[in-house]
């Protein structure tokens, strides 16, 4: 998962949570390979992102 993508991602998402009481960002991994950013916002509504998780393997020796 590319990190700038990520802090983007999150960014927008605070954008809606600014509301001092519900100032919350959710994070969510969807089936291994997907990542849902969320917030809601009494005044704007709700904003929902997904971003696709890249796995790598890593051996060990």
């Amino acid at each position: 998962m590319d990190t700038n993508t990520l802090l983007k991602g999150i960014d927008r998402a605070c954008l809606f949570a600014s509301e001092w009481r519900n100032n919350n960002v959710h994070i969510e991994i969807l089936d291994k390979s997907k990542l849902r950013i969320s917030s809601n916002s009494s005044e704007l509504g709700k904003i929902e992102e997904t971003q696709s998780i890249i796995q790598s393997a890593v051996r060990r020796g």
